[in-house]
Order: C-alpha cells, then sequence, then structure tokens
C-alpha cells in the first residue's frame, strides 16, 4: 500500500471516529449541550484537527447522513431482491426512515438548517448531497424498468420530484406537532405513484386520458 494511500485511510478513519464519537454524544446529552471540544476530546483528535473535518457541528449531521446513505445500500438491494413491486418497496424504505427520524427529530432540523444553507451547491455538486438520492433512484429506476413508473422523463427528474414531495412532509412534520410523520411519507408515496387528478378529473397514473 502506498503512503497515500494510507493517509487517506487514516483520515476516512478519522473521521468515521469523529462522526461516531459525536453521534454518540448528541444521543447522550442533546446536540446544543455537545460542544466541538468535547466532540475532540472523546475522539481523541485536537481541536485543530476536528475542526479541519468538520467546522460545524452540523457537517458532522450531514457526514453521518452520507455514511448511513451508504449502508443502506445492501438494504435498497434485498428490496430490490425481495419485494415485489415499486409501491412496497418505496413503502418500506420511507417506513424505515420514519423510525429513525422521529425519535431524532432535533438532529434533523440542524441537518436540514445546514443543508438548506446551501442548497443550490447540492444540485450542482453530487459530492455534496447524502446519497439519499442515489438510493431512491435504484428504486425508481427498477420501477421504470419493470413498467411500474414512467419512464418517459429523466430518471433525476423522477428522483427530484420525490424528494421534493419527502422534503414537504419533513417539513411540515418538523413546523408542526399534529403531523404524523409516517402516515404522511405514505401518504406522499401514493401521490408520487398514483398522481393527485381524481377519476372525474380524467388523469391516469401516468397522466394519460
Amino acid at each position: 500500500m502506498s503512503d497515500q494511500s494510507r493517509r487517506a485511510r487514516k483520515k476516512d478513519e478519522t473521521r468515521t471516529r469523529i462522526v461516531s464519537v459525536a453521534m454518540e454524544l448528541f444521543e447522550q446529552q442533546g446536540f446544543n449541550s455537545t460542544t466541538m471540544e468535547q466532540i475532540a476530546d472523546m475522539a481523541d483528535v485536537a481541536k485543530g484537527t476536528l475542526y479541519n473535518y468538520f467546522p460545524v457541528k452540523e457537517a458532522i449531521i450531514s457526514a453521518f447522513m452520507r455514511l448511513s446513505a451508504t449502508k443502506a445500500i445492501p438494504d435498497i438491494e434485498l428490496l430490490l431482491n425481495n419485494v415485489p413491486d415499486t409501491r412496497s418497496r418505496l413503502t418500506i424504505m420511507f417506513s424505515k426512515i420514519a423510525e429513525w427520524q422521529i425519535p431524532h427529530r432535533e438532529l434533523l432540523e440542524h441537518y436540514l438548517s445546514y443543508r438548506f444553507s446551501n442548497l443550490l451547491e447540492s444540485f450542482r455538486n453530487p459530492e455534496q448531497r447524502s446519497g439519499f438520492d442515489r438510493n431512491v433512484a435504484m428504486v425508481i429506476e427498477r420501477g421504470q424498468q419493470d413498467h411500474e413508473i414512467r419512464n418517459d422523463l429523466p430518471l433525476a427528474l423522477m428522483v427530484g420530484y420525490l424528494q421534493s414531495g419527502y422534503l414537504t412532509v419533513i417539513m411540515q412534520w418538523l413546523a408542526h406537532d399534529d403531523v404524523d410523520l409516517e402516515k404522511g411519507l405514505l401518504q406522499m408515496v401514493d401521490l408520487f405513484l398514483s398522481g393527485a387528478a381524481t377519476a372525474k378529473g380524467g388523469g391516469g397514473h401516468n397522466g394519460q386520458k
């Protein structure tokens, strides 16, 4: 292994350790009560080193989201292989997402505030994204291949439509205590797959008349 490869591996290991320690502290004492100094101390890195990796605490949550999305790829592959249709796959995916998000509302709010502060850059630079779009794309692309989802629109656009609906539900949930997150996400899936038009309006599931 070259020196460059060793340095890259060491940096990845340090980054992963920082994220793991920080998330544990967030769980134990809350986001606002956790300081960068505590994270540096628990992760056994210099404070300056920590800031080189993550300028703010919110950036650590963002890194955690990217790591989580990557770790979820085998689960998405299992969905594609073992679950028979797109609706069931998306239902399972978003139910699992809600299962994590409900007890981590505070972290999600800080994460989204951080991401929205530089939202346009994430559209321009895929490295700024969490990777959730990639996982969603896997499910939608399979649905297109199975002729369950229309394929006359670019895959990236279809992913964007679903993500926009997802974010709308999340923001409603964060803003209002009486919103049922899982129910809202499943309604969003139904709207995405079935459309908003009624039978009287003449709209089919693919916008056909």
